[in-house]
């Protein structure tokens, strides 16, 4: 069982994702011991807690773990005594094994192989890591996502536990590979991910793109449909894409769904122009737009208003001040001159009819982007400042005569970093800023936020103190007061898609883990009826 080195993510914060704009930390991933025998978990006596000094293994020796390409130095590495779980290698073999030259024997024998993704530092260690070995390929499943626990303490030695798998290219395949597992991943009608694209056409909802909490990023996009009221869900062709291409950002033209996106980085050969496709659900094809005309790092925020489709600053710690527009008439690109953002990530923008307004982002300081630009005139304009630091999270909507900042969380030197109670409202009339009043709930991110047409509408999501938040509130811009959403049939979840159709607010998917490694999407969903205040649960059991 060799380990190789795929990826070597950033000390300290090991996986492709990050939260926060400041410094990332380890991610943690729930543990769910799936054993058949009655033999004692290893984790059972073994200490928990931060590694001590002297005592428990070095952050540098694993970092040397990325090196191991054979064998003996794998068992060079873990070594020693203690048992090894590891119930995800083939369900014929025994899921326990005395030690770990054992362990790599029996891998062996099925040209079993580890590559790495990510650590996170603590007791047990974290290994997260891809599987790939003769059993999985012959159930179809090309990379099986593990995390690997290690404990390294002198209490008890070295003990491996080989836990929480996803499955790519098709989560559901773990159910079929593992029949004795008792894990359930596709209970619902969708497939099961988390932080997909979606827009309505009118007839259906598009989806495209998200995860389903692989570490495994490296894999191609996967769209379908969704018809609200048959309840139909949809088979769409293979986006025209590489692997490792993300979508940021899908609106509807009246026609085609636009979809902008991505290559994630990769190696130095990565092309990282961002691309705009369309999908034409009439004829099922896809087509590619454009390709923008230079690198960009990370996209940050896109407006489309209509028949130009604005691209500003950069995304997740990849910050950048270039304005870019395309024509979707002309097919033509040019730079915007002269703007005024300063080097910021993650701002959002929306387009008023008029204007596209963007605010938001983390600019490295206390302050945070908050412009409006007119790209037939070409010209800016600073909105005035609305003085709570800078902001993330945020979702920008119109109501047709304010912008609606929702969700926010925000800095000041007062409380830190924290959810806000109330968010932020713009005037464009009257150049002016004011406050909604604060919602009922615990104040969310990372949930649903959809504007109906009415009422702003949010269920789900993280607490300031990341616990999730299992309910839902609207807000009437008209008369600034909120009400409560009667409880969801949903679980708790974050990352979940919201999109706003004629039949109701369409729920589905998230994670019921902030997306950690090696927690699978979920599949259900539900709707949601603003008029009678009720919800139509799809799917699952």
């Amino acid at each position: 069982m060799a380990l190789l080195s795929a990826v070597v993510a950033l000390a300290g914060a090991c996986t492709s994702e990050t939260t926060e704009p400041t410094t990332p930390t380890a991610p943690t991933t729930t543990t769910t011991i799936l054993a058949t025998t009655t033999t004692t978990s290893p984790r059972d006596a073994c200490r928990v807690g931060a590694p001590r000094p002297g005592v428990d293994i070095e952050s540098e020796t694993f970092f040397d773990a990325y090196k191991y390409s054979f064998n003996d130095q794998l068992i060079g590495f873990l070594g020693g005594d203690g048992p090894v779980h590891d119930p995800w290698m083939d369900p014929a073999l025994d899921h326990y094994f005395p030690d770990v030259e054992t362990w790599v024997a029996a891998g062996n024998e099925i040209t079993d192989r580890f590559y790495n993704s990510g650590y996170g530092m603590g007791e047990p260690f974290r290994l997260f890591t891809t599987r790939r070995n003769e059993f999985l390929e012959s159930q179809g499943i090309t990379d099986l996502t593990l995390t690997l626990d290690i404990w390294a303490n002198q209490d008890c030695e070295w003990r491996v536990e080989v836990h929480s798998p996803v499955a790519s290219p098709n989560p559901c395949l773990l159910e079929a590979a593992f029949p004795d597992s008792g894990i359930e991943v596709c209970t619902g009608p969708f497939p099961p991910t988390a932080g997909q694209r979606a827009v309505w056409t009118g007839v259906e909802v598009f989806y495209i793109g998200g995860r389903s909490g692989s570490v495994d990023w490296k894999v191609k996009p996967a769209a379908f449909l969704f018809d609200p009221v048959s309840g139909a869900v949809g088979a769409v062709p293979e986006p025209p894409v590489d692997e490792g291409w993300g979508a940021l950002d899908v609106v509807w033209d009246g026609a085609r769904a636009l979809v902008v996106g991505q290559n994630a980085y990769i190696n130095e050969e990565t092309d990282l122009r961002p691309r705009i496709l369309a999908y034409d659900p009439v004829s099922d094809v896809w087509a590619v737009v454009t390709i923008f005309p230079e690198e960009f790092q990370v996209l940050g925020t896109t407006v489309f208003t209509g028949t130009e489709v604005i691209f500003a600053g950069g995304g997740q710690n990849q910050p950048d001040d270039a304005v870019w527009v395309y024509s979707l008439a002309d097919d033509t690109w040019r730079e915007v001159q002269g703007s005024p953002l300063p080097m910021v990530e993650n701002a959002r923008g929306v387009w008023t009819g008029t204007e596209a307004i963007f605010i938001g982002g983390y600019s490295g300081a206390e302050e945070f982007v908050h412009h409006a630009y007119d790209p037939v005139g070409d010209i800016w304009r600073e909105l005035p400042d609305p003085g709570v630091g800078w902001i993330q999270y945020q979702d920008l909507f119109w109501t047709g005569d304010r912008v609606i900042v929702a969700p926010m969380q925000i800095y000041n030197e007062i409380h830190g970093v924290h959810n806000s109670l109330s968010y932020l409202l713009y005037d464009p009339a009257r150049d002016d800023w004011s406050w909604t009043a604060e919602i009922p709930i615990q104040p969310p991110i990372r949930g649903a936020v959809t504007w109906s047409g009415e009422e702003l509408l949010v269920w789900g999501g993280f607490s300031s103190n990341w616990i999730p938040v299992p309910e839902g509130a609207a807000y009437d811009a008209k008369t600034d007061t909120w009400r409560v959403l009667s409880a969801s049939p949903l679980s708790t979840r974050t990352d979940h898609s919201g999109t706003w159709t004629e039949q109701g607010w369409v729920i589905i998917g998230g994670s019921p883990d902030g997306g950690t490694p090696g927690v699978a999407g979920l599949s259900d969903g539900a709707i949601y009826d603003p008029a009678t205040d009720t919800w139509e649960y799809l799917g699952g059991s």
